[in-house]
């Protein structure tokens, strides 16, 4: 996904003027702050029903 998609010029424009783009670890308990609350990346995940995401060649 990284290379066909967000490597397309256009989609990676897009994506930066109307989206802040984020890496969560959505089995992480680290704690992040989300508007001014203190979570678990974990938690962060669940609150926006993320239960599953692509794997990425890191």
């Amino acid at each position: 996904m990284d290379d066909e998609v967000f490597s397309t010029q256009a989609v990676t424009v897009s994506l930066g003027k109307y989206f802040n783009g984020v890496l969560l670890d959505i089995e992480s308990v680290a704690i992040v702050k989300f508007n001014g609350e203190r979570l678990s990346e974990e938690s962060l995940a669940k609150k926006f029903r993320a239960f599953q995401t692509p794997l990425r060649n890191i």
